[in-house]
């Protein structure tokens, strides 16, 4: 794509968003009858208690009431209509992709390897998991802002930020909520919410949440057995002086979502992949779980037991000039888990493969807080946020795989990850005119990031990477008040986002994710507030992006004789100080086939002599040369390329008579490579030889051209005094890739004859999510008094299989599929008192 297309697309836009100006500014005196109006949606998204059409930020809102009526319990179904979001399904949780902003890297030990390219916010703490999303309840509202927000929050997150708000003790009155649902694949789910005022200046507030269903997969996987409980207390010092504090528990079981997905399959109504590439048999249930090869034996059944809990709170304090609020939160957390999968040596004929299931055990923690003073409403010179933030994360997990035939230890991993972080951030919003605003801001980031691992039969000590970031970041804007009801801005702002938590042999840091946004919008309301329509245009430039979705990537590395463990040197997660550890004997894997030039135990590049193999450039572990092709290539073996991404969201609501509602929004969205190369480099000289692949140019995962969404409301008042509100909503969406690669490369080694074997299997079309339209719908009954609702509901009316990400399970390229879920009906009853 050329540069002058770029600048078309920026041309029009700026041309449609002022044309929508002076619609709404004409419009804005029409008419003063206010019998019917959109009701006006108060935010937070600034740090202050602001009307969301008066701020100069792209962004969605989704209620509380919405969430619950239609029994919306995780962050996939309540940003289902917001049209540029996407959610990618892995192993760590849900992933948020906002404009294309996607988080494709691999899993090391049970979570991503850097921090999200979109954070989900809880009651104002962050958070570097993707498990934020899940198990929600008791919510007041969700805010979604698009593009950086440096300069206001305490994370770099350079997609955007999820607002999650819970609902908050209320001082002047006492009542709570019982909302029971039942569903299809024996669902059921309770939230029950209590709000007591115990004296003037106190209250708390208590709610519970238990949700228990089947698995959507053949094999039962998919299912959810969660519980969860939150405890709010505030306290109302003064008229200026409050403190809250929160304590909340969930536990998850169950066998959720683990390393198995479901079969790989080109399209719905078309046919399944064998693990060779080839297609095989024609789609009858894309929800049938992927087999493993090998033996047919008894293995422990799969589960997922985990346990979070959460201690956080929030002072704030009016000194009149502006509020002082102080944000801490402390999640300890454990897990315990068990998968089953397989291994598999040689290819074809010689191809043996084996059955195996692992336990897994994992600790870890999240301790923050955040300091920030904001302007108060009395401040009129200008409007201000200034802050700072500390973050340390720990997470520790031990693995143990099994052969399942005789349950002999086949290998063991172990290993840690820290994450520090330290901010200072400030934003100032200067009124130049009545009508005119120009803002600026500037945040100061320094991160330190620092991980172990260690593999029986690979390492002799653990691999370490040890990263240390720094980077300031900025925002430039303008905003301009056209009339009452209409409003035009323009940001210019900058992000970053660390890389490579994942520890790799010869491991080296890589260099911080750069993004440079550009953002023109438009808010307006008009004809007598009845119709809404927000738009804005983006240009964003991204740079070091890591191109990695850890599938597929193989690198032979296991081409010797068969290791029977030894003692290594660990390190110690608290003082990073070396600690002697013992190693449970190995007995299955392979090691590393090289010569030890130097005598220490351990490869080294540039000095031993690997004596068979090849190394793939995007290989996440085992040795890996040093990359030949500039940026694009680390020693970590994964690859990096530069990204251009540009788009246009245009949303409407509209009263189009006092009871019929229409929500329509429109996304058009280029995300692309401008550089990303991916090399092959051999280690045995004519072995393989395939030259570097260029992929510039090429569409980047996770962004469909156009999304649709379309919604319709219409609520019928019954002879009662009660109303009947049938709602029915669509999403139509074009194809994207979930790979930015079109093939796995792999090798795997003859057991007959030693030949090192290429492995390729074609993901052009497994690997893509086709065109789809998606359609709910539902209806609620709402009683005269309003005290109660019933609602019956259908969810994905066309049973249609969204493909959710792409993922390997095996050394021989064999891949895997996670999907949405399937037709799901229910009924859902809430009472509030």
């Amino acid at each position: 794509m050329k540069k002058r297309h770029y600048m078309y697309l920026l041309t029009l836009t700026v041309a449609f968003i002022f044309a929508l100006g002076d619609v709404s500014a004409i419009f804005a005196q029409e008419s003063s009858d206010d019998e019917f109006t959109l009701e006006e949606i108060t935010v937070t998204a600034q740090k202050r208690a602001e009307n969301q059409q008066k701020v100069a930020i792209a962004m969605e809102t989704i209620s509380g009431d919405t969430i619950k009526e239609l029994g919306k319990t995780d962050i996939d179904q309540i940003l289902s209509t917001v049209s540029s979001a996407i959610i990618n399904k892995a192993a760590d949780g849900m992933r948020v992709t906002l404009r294309g902003m996607s988080n494709d890297n691999g899993v090391f030990f049970g979570r991503q390897v850097s921090t999200p390219t979109v954070a989900v916010n809880m009651d104002g703490a962050y958070t570097n998991r993707n498990s934020a999303g899940d198990n929600l309840y008791d919510v007041e509202r969700v805010e979604v802002l698009y593009g950086p927000q440096s300069t206001m929050y305490s994370s770099a997150s350079p997609g955007g930020v999820v607002n999650v708000i819970t609902a908050n003790p209320k001082l002047d009155q006492f009542d709570g909520s019982v909302t029971l649902e039942a569903g299809s694949y024996s669902l059921k789910h309770g939230e029950v919410s209590l709000n007591v005022p115990v004296v003037s200046k106190f209250a708390f507030r208590v709610a519970a949440n238990y949700t228990k269903r089947d698995g959507y997969l053949t094999n039962g996987a998919e299912d959810e057995d969660s519980k969860a409980a939150r405890v709010k207390a505030l306290f109302q010092a003064t008229d200026k002086l409050s403190f809250t504090l929160i304590a909340e528990i969930s536990k998850q079981g169950g066998q959720g979502f683990g390393t198995n997905g479901v079969k790989l399959f080109d399209f719905q109504d078309g046919h399944w992949y064998n693990s060779d590439g080839t297609l095989d048999g024609k789609v009858t249930n894309p929800w049938t779980a992927a087999t493993g090869q090998g033996e047919t034996v008894a293995m422990p059944q799969p589960s997922n037991d985990g346990l979070n809990k959460k201690y956080s709170g929030r002072m704030d304090w009016d000194m009149g000039f502006g509020t002082l609020a102080i944000v801490p939160s402390y999640t300890p957390r454990d897990n315990d888990s068990t998968s089953t999968g397989t291994i598999t040596q040689g290819m074809g004929p010689d191809a043996v493969s084996y059955a195996t299931y692992t336990t897994s055990t994992g600790t870890g923690f999240e301790k923050s807080i955040e300091a920030r003073m904001t302007s108060s409403s009395d401040f009129t010179l200008f409007k201000w946020i200034f802050g700072v933030n500390w973050y340390k994360m720990h997470d520790q997990k031990d693995d143990n795989t099994y052969l399942a035939l005789d349950n002999s230890l086949n290998s063991f991993r172990t290993g840690f990850q820290n994450q520090t972080s330290k901010a200072v951030f400030g934003n100032i919003t200067y009124p130049i005119t009545d009508s005119f605003r120009a803002t600026g801001g500037l945040r100061y980031t320094k991160e330190q990031t620092f991980s172990s691992m260690f593999e029986s039969g690979r390492d002799t000590e653990p691999d370490v990477v040890n990263m240390d970031y720094d980077s300031p970041d900025y925002k430039l804007g303008v905003e301009y008040d056209l009339a009452e009801n209409s409003m035009l801005y323009s940001d210019f702002s900058t992000s970053y986002r660390t890389q490579g938590n994942g520890a790799a042999a010869n491991g080296k840091p890589f260099p911080a994710e750069k993004l440079k946004a550009f953002t023109l919008g438009s808010k307006n309301r008009f004809f007598g507030n009845r119709m809404q329509v927000n738009a804005s245009a983006y240009y964003y430039k991204y740079n070091n992006y890591m191109a990695v979705t850890g599938i597929g990537s193989i690198t032979d590395n296991y081409a010797g004789e068969y290791d029977s463990g030894h003692d290594y040197t660990g390190v110690d997660p608290d003082n990073l100080t070396p600690i002697a550890r013992d190693l449970v004997s190995d007995t299955g894997n392979g090691v590393l086939d090289y010569i030890d030039n130097n005598g220490n135990d351990q490869f080294d590049w540039g000095t031993d002599t690997l004596l068979d193999g090849i190394a793939y450039a995007s290989a996440g572990g085992g040795p890996s040369p040093p990359g030949s092709s500039g940026a694009s290539q680390d020693p970590n073996g994964k690859t990096q390329g530069n990204l251009k991404v540009y788009g246009l969201d245009i949303s409407t609501t509209t009263l189009v008579t006092q009871n019929l509602k229409v929500d329509v929004s429109v996304s058009y969205l280029k995300k692309y490579f401008t550089s990303l190369i991916f090399t092959i480099q051999e280690i045995t000289q004519g072995v393989w030889n395939m030259p570097a692949i260029d992929y510039s140019g090429m569409d980047a995962t996770f962004s469909p051209h156009w999304t649709v969404n379309a919604g319709f409301t219409y609520t019928i008042p019954l002879w009662n005094g009660g109303t009947l509100s049938p709602t029915f909503d669509t999403r139509y969406q074009t194809s994207y890739k979930m790979y930015f690669l079109d093939q796995i490369l792999g090798t795997d080694r003859s057991i007959a004859t030693g030949e090192l074997i290429p492995l390729i299997t074609d993901v052009s079309v497994s690997g893509v999510q086709e065109a789809y339209h998606l359609s709910n719908f539902s209806t609620v009954y709402a009683s005269p008094s309003g005290k109660w609702t019933i609602t019956g509901y259908v969810k994905n009316l066309e049973n249609y299989a969204v493909k959710r990400s792409v993922f390997s399970n095996g050394p021989n390229g064999l891949s895997e599929l996670t999907i949405g879920p399937p037709r799901t009906y229910g009924g859902i009853l809430s009472v509030r008192f």
